[in-house]
């Protein structure tokens, strides 16, 4: 190799050497505890967002017309241009769209990024903890440290802490002894236990569960079933209300809903539950909790042979004057019932059936071709034969909160962590106390959060034989310079 080549590389290796500096520099700031906090500051605010900007539930956004049909009522809602920035934004599904997702997986990537380049300082400051200290570390001026005291026996030191609970090492250098004593020295593995809990928490209900979960809200009238979803969905099931039961005080206020829900996959009973509002149901990756109920009626309806063409509940589920009200087109007819459900005499139920038929001018409102007020079990011809209604009876429908949420297990996991974390911290945090002695000084430092360690300080130091009343431990934060001799008694 000649001197020429040799000196053509160098500027090659120390562009290296910057760029590799460069990239550990901005490694090093990406994964600081400052980066994970901002980070995370922008996930709550996004989460306010949600809040503020109502979201499009999981069925919306799977079905093109549904989205589309409750953007109109959003831009209806928030006006121009407010409701298009929301849609470029995706605001109205931030906890899946892409830019959520991409803050969840930053913040996730700095937080195990710091919690990795703390773990082997962590690790190795358990398994093998600094016993000696320089002189200059008991300072008195700093609080819970002694400065050196004079005629005190510090080799009653070792056997005073081990009484106490502590795990203490000693190392000797010439006539020197140094002490380290620790308790609940495990302690520091609970804020990274504390950090897997939050990641577990952001990444569950971050990315994991509005990705991959499902939530849709079913009216489930009594007899009758409604599917979970699509059928084109492996994880759709039916669930069908097989009774509900609400009672009520002499003041006509709740007292207890009871339904009883039969689950269905592929035309099989999967589950079986009487439910409560506290008592869900939870079977194959689902829960169903009971939200509300409301009334409903049973109608037969007939066309001019006879022949069923409705048979089944009708969720009444508008106000009209104050009265549930709902709406049914018939299948197989062009007209539509409004139907009104009141009390008549004797608080028997009256149905109001108003028949409504499209008009032939579009810009003309609909047309009312009959109506009709049935009693239960009555039933009203319309004047051209073409249908007959039958009001079979009264009934009810129960509102089930269908929801499937894959990232459950770790937001359960990331509570216990964080309950675990949170309870070793607090209740067994890491004491420490470091000692140099030598036949005639003490001196002493005892780490542990305040007031602890003042207060053991105080302790340890008017536990050791030889006292005297300069090493009294009303004195020992004023006991002179770390490296002078203490002072006098007396003063």
């Amino acid at each position: 190799m000649t001197i020429e080549s040799v000196g053509v590389g160098r500027p090659a290796v120390r562009r290296r050497g910057r760029d590799e500096r460069v990239v550990l520099r901005a490694w090093y700031a990406f994964a600081s505890a400052r980066t994970a906090n901002v980070l995370l500051g922008l996930v709550i605010v996004a989460g306010i967002l949600s809040i503020l900007i109502g979201q499009f539930g999981t069925s919306t956004l799977a079905d093109p017309n549904l989205y589309a049909a409750a953007v109109q009522r959003a831009a209806d809602r928030y006006g121009q241009p407010l409701a298009s920035i929301f849609v470029r934004l995706d605001l109205y599904r931030i906890f899946t769209s892409w830019w959520f997702t991409l803050l969840v997986g930053l913040f996730s990537a700095s937080l195990l990024g710091n919690t990795l380049g703390r773990l082997p300082r962590v690790i190795r400051d358990i398994r093998t903890p600094p016993v000696r200290r320089a002189r200059a570390f008991f300072r008195s001026s700093v609080p819970a440290r002694t400065g050196p005291l004079e005629g005190l026996d510090g080799r009653a030191l070792p056997e005073l802490l081990q009484r106490s609970g502590y795990r203490v090492r000693t190392e000797r250098a010439g006539d020197v002894t140094h002490l380290l004593a620790e308790r609940h020295r495990l302690s520091p593995l609970a804020s990274l236990v504390s950090h897997a809990a939050l990641a577990l928490f952001v990444l569950g209900m971050g990315i994991v569960t509005p990705r991959f979960g499902y939530e849709t809200a079913l009216k489930v009238p009594i007899g009758e079933g409604r599917p979970t979803g699509f059928p084109t969905d492996p994880q759709t099931v039916l669930v069908r209300n097989e009774a509900f039961l609400a009672t009520f005080d002499p003041a006509g206020r709740p007292l207890e809903f009871r339904t009883t829900l039969s689950i269905y996959r592929q035309g099989r009973q999967i589950a079986r539950k009487e439910i409560t509002v506290n008592d869900p149901l939870s079977v194959d990756g689902w829960a169903f909790h009971e939200n509300f109920f409301g009334p409903a009626v049973d109608l037969d309806v007939r066309d001019s042979q006879g022949q069923i063409l409705y048979s089944g509940a009708v969720l009444l589920d508008g106000q009209l004057g104050g009265k549930p009200e709902g709406r049914l087109a018939v299948p197989g007819s062009d007209t539509s019932l409004e139907l009104l459900l009141a009390k008549g005499a004797g608080g028997v139920a009256q149905l109001t059936v108003i028949g409504v038929r499209p008009p032939v001018i579009a810009s003309d409102p609909p047309e009312i071709v009959f109506g009709a007020v049935l009693g239960t079990g009555g039933g009203y011809r319309v004047p051209d034969g073409t249908i007959g209604i039958e009001f079979t009876r009264p009934s009810s429908y129960i509102g089930v909160i269908a929801k499937r949420d894959p990232g459950q297990g770790m937001i359960w996991l990331g509570a216990v962590l964080l309950v675990a974390g949170v309870t070793i911290s607090l209740l067994a945090p890491r004491r420490r106390v470091w000692a140099r002695f030598d036949a005639t000084t003490v001196r002493l430092a005892v780490v542990g959060g305040d007031p602890f360690a003042e207060e053991e300080c105080a302790r340890v130091v008017g536990s050791l034989p030889g006292r005297s009343e300069a090493a009294s431990p009303a004195r020992t934060a004023s006991l002179g310079p770390a490296d002078g001799p203490a002072r006098p008694a007396g003063g």
